[in-house]
């Protein structure tokens, strides 16, 4: 049996409602452009921050379900915008993607709770890919045994 057109028009329009929200924040608008355009072609939507001040104040009007942040950022940097949004937002999942060399920015951020790092430049888009479903997949199962 073959689907209507409403039909289709209601699958597609959940499907919408059901996409995942990512928050990309990163003061690199190429990184940005790039990362979102792979990002909507995943299947998410995506919001955008500049630093970390832009996306503390964007996370009071929008929930999204996963952030993914850098680490070396002008107003707000990385660090901070991670402690900020661990103490506020306990459950929400952090992935950082930076090309800092620092490592005791990267274990400041671990201790903080990210759930994952991955370095930049991004030489294969899957291995992020792979990197926010798992995420999602273990604050999903986390989030259902809450209940």
């Amino acid at each position: 049996m073959f689907k209507t057109h409403s039909q289709t028009a209601m699958v597609s329009a959940q499907e919408v409602v059901n996409r995942k929200l990512i928050m990309l924040v990163d003061d690199d608008p190429i990184f940005r452009n790039v990362t979102n355009a792979y990002l909507e072609s995943q299947g998410f939507k995506v919001v955008e921050a500049e630093n970390g001040l832009e996306a503390l104040h964007q996370l009071r009007e929008c929930q999204p379900d996963l952030v993914l942040c850098d680490l070396s950022m002008p107003v707000l940097d990385g660090i901070e915008f991670v402690e900020e949004v661990s103490l506020e937002y306990p459950s929400l999942p952090l992935i950082v993607v930076s090309g800092t060399d620092e490592m005791s920015d990267v274990a400041k951020a671990l201790r903080f709770g990210i759930k994952d790092f991955l370095p930049k430049p991004i030489g294969n888009y899957e291995h992020l890919s792979q990197a926010i479903d798992n995420t999602l997949e273990d604050s999903d199962c986390h989030f259902a045994e809450q209940r």
